[in-house]
């Protein structure tokens, strides 16, 4: 009763950028996808809630939430005590949102809680299924993009990073998935967020950009694990192409230098995965050369295997709107993103006129 009466409620995009989020859904949940930044302070444990939905279900409303009081209980203190260890105390703290999956009983309880001890605290309107709605919609919005294209190994994230740097609007759909795009794409990385986190990663960025231009890489249906949502997918396969163009032998330089320090054996794995698009053959060879520690010359091969099916990919697209850029071997990085820019200066002018 008095967390209906005190407690605030808050849209997803009323937060502030310093505000802190507590998600009070389980670890489970939370694990699967969250709020960017948001914290997880779960009032039940993944079996406690599998628990309290089942007697729910078999028993009905009243039963189950006793129970849930048996378990919440002695968990008050510490959650207050959390809270105040984050976010300070009730005379300190900034204001501060609670959520769970609808907005119902778990964060109303929290809220109830923390309210009582004299925190000022918001509740998410609508919890997590509203903040996904919100998600969803970035996708959905019209978007100025600039798609970098380019075989393997010409350094395309790297432009996106010089382009950031340089002020323009950029979304590395590489670095949100933790992956760089190949079989060989994840060497060196840690594991990649669930498809619901890449989806939240990704649309807090979108909603960051202005609605200026947005430089964007090039990407296939996934991104190792990760599968870029379809409306976004469909306008980055109708947007316009800024094809970098490399010589192979920088490209080989650029992946050894990546993948040199990988083991024999993990590139030797990660070739078997090709195995059916490269065949036998070149399997057999790209081993052999691997057993002589020769990576540029595996690398080779797998280039080759690469290189075809991005061409292919290519020229699925409306030609009118690929636009090939090249890039000299003794072009420095800074160069190239000064080259892109201009380049793509230049075909604004050229639509224009």
């Amino acid at each position: 009763m008095v967390m209906e009466e005190h407690a605030k409620k808050t849209s997803f995009k009323d937060i502030g950028p310093k505000t802190l989020i507590f998600d009070v859904r389980t670890p489970a949940e939370f694990a699967k996808g969250h709020i960017p930044g948001a914290i997880n302070l779960p009032l039940f444990s993944d079996e406690e809630r599998v628990t309290v939905g089942t007697m729910y279900k078999q028993e009905g409303k009243r039963p189950a939430i006793l129970h849930g009081l048996d378990l919440v209980g002695p968990k008050m203190s510490k959650l207050v005590t959390e809270v105040e260890i984050l976010a300070g105390s009730p005379k300190k703290a900034k204001p501060f949102v609670v959520h769970c999956w609808r907005g119902g009983m778990r964060s109303k309880s929290v809220g109830w809680l923390l309210d009582l001890y004299g925190f000022n605290i918001s509740i998410l309107e609508g919890g997590y299924k509203a903040y996904r709605a919100w998600v969803r919609f970035q996708f959905e919005k019209s978007l100025n993009l600039i798609v970098i294209g380019g075989h393997t190994g010409s350094g395309k994230t790297l432009l996106l990073e010089g382009l950031k740097d340089a002020g323009k609007n950029v979304v590395d759909l590489e670095g949100l998935a933790n992956h760089r795009g190949s079989a060989f794409g994840s060497l060196g990385l840690s594991d990649q967020p669930t498809q619901q986190q890449f989806e939240n990663k990704l649309a807090a960025v979108l909603s960051k950009l202005s609605t200026e231009e947005i430089w964007i890489e090039d990407e296939g249906r996934t991104v190792g694990k990760c599968q870029i949502p379809d409306i976004l997918f469909k306008t980055i396969r109708s947007a316009q192409v800024i094809f970098i163009q490399k010589s192979v032998e920088a490209r080989l330089d650029f992946l050894v230098e990546i993948y040199g320090e990988a083991s024999t054996k993990v590139l030797a794995e990660r070739f078997e995965n090709i195995k059916k698009r490269i065949g036998s053959k070149r399997l057999s060879d790209a081993l052999a050369l691997l057993e002589e520690k020769d990576i540029r010359g595996a690398a080779r091969i797998a280039l080759a295997y690469y290189d075809k099916s991005y061409t292919y990919g290519l020229s699925q697209r409306d030609q009118e709107r690929v636009f090939f850029l090249e890039i000299g071997d003794d072009e420095n990085d800074l160069e190239i993103v000064t080259h892109a820019i201009k380049f793509n200066e230049g075909l604004k002018h050229d639509r224009k006129n």
